[in-house]
This record gives structure tokens, sequence and C-alpha cells, in this order.
């Protein structure tokens, strides 16, 4: 099985997005501007995540044409 530190990135950033949508703020007890926060950063997680797999896809690409 071919594991490479894209993959380990990507589940690491995995178990943090999960944490964080575990850790979401009441919306009735906190302000606006704490949960535009919060969505913000649940958009960063998805978008690391997704830019790992791609590159993880292309690692191993190119590492399956040498």
């Amino acid at each position: 099985m071919k594991i490479s530190i894209f993959t380990i990135l990507a589940l690491v950033i995995t178990i943090f997005w999960f944490k964080h949508l575990w850790s979401k703020p009441d919306l009735l007890n906190v302000s606006e501007h704490l949960i535009t926060l919060w969505y913000q950063q649940l958009w960063v997680f998805q978008f690391m995540f997704i830019i790992l797999v791609i590159a993880d896809v292309f690692y191993f690409l190119i590492k399956d044409m040498k």
C-alpha cells in the first residue's frame, strides 16, 4: 500500500475538520462575527483537504511515470 506525505496530511486535516465540526458554536449565544469566522475556518479545512487530495493523486501519477 502506497502512502505519501500528502495522504498523511489529508488524514490530519480530516481529523481537524471533524473536530471543528464537533465544536460548532451555539448559534443563539454567539455573535455573528464568531459564527462567520467558524464558517470561514470550515471552508479553509475543506479547501486544504481538496488541495491535498489533488496533490496526492498527481504525486502518485508522476511517481508511476518514472
